[in-house]
């Protein structure tokens, strides 16, 4: 979770307190409440978080071991691109 806690510390405070609590309780093998299964990993138990704030969209992306907690988590800010030509 290293690079993870760089790129959260990145994030905008809003985004990092929904973002750093749903992980704190996935450590505590808790789900937050915006936890939601990350689709195409058939109940694998990768759950993702998805935060919108300010028209920028971010997400962490972890996986749950239920013996001992979070077993890897990924961070992103993700950057829509809009093509003005696509709309004429």
């Amino acid at each position: 979770m290293g690079s993870s806690r760089k790129d959260l510390s990145g994030f905008p405070l809003d985004v990092r307190q929904v973002m750093g609590f749903a992980l704190y309780l996935a450590q505590t093998r808790e789900k937050h409440l915006a936890a939601k299964p990350l689709k195409g990993f058939g109940g694998a138990g990768v759950l993702e978080v998805v935060e919108d704030y300010d028209g920028d969209r971010f997400r962490a992306v972890y996986s749950e071991i239920r013996e001992r907690g979070l077993r890897a988590a990924r961070v992103s800010k993700e950057v829509e691109v809009w093509n003005q030509d696509a709309t004429d």
